[in-house]
């Protein structure tokens, strides 16, 4: 599906607030855990790693060759279920 310039622009304005915080959130965790500036990848998962917005905010923050997005969607599922037979043992 084709999104207008417009509405994607509208959307960003939009969100604007919301990634403004995401940006806050990774300095702050960044500022507490210096060591994690040395990071081999960032993996961009889940629905909002399809947000060209999302992305730039990592791409501009570790650099292009850091970020990675695969399986946005089952990874997170695949996730889950490991958490869940990890807490149920």
């Amino acid at each position: 599906m084709k999104v207008s310039p417009q509405a994607s622009g509208e959307f960003e304005t939009a969100s604007r607030t919301l990634l403004d915080e995401l940006s806050q959130c990774t300095e702050g965790l960044l500022a507490k855990h210096p060591e994690a500036r040395d990071i081999d990848a960032v993996f961009l998962t889940g629905g909002s790693s399809q947000i060209p917005a999302v992305r730039e905010l990592y791409v501009k923050r570790f650099g292009e060759e850091r970020v990675r997005t695969a399986d946005a969607f089952t990874s997170v599922a695949e996730s889950l279920d490991r958490a869940s037979a990890w807490l149920t043992g």
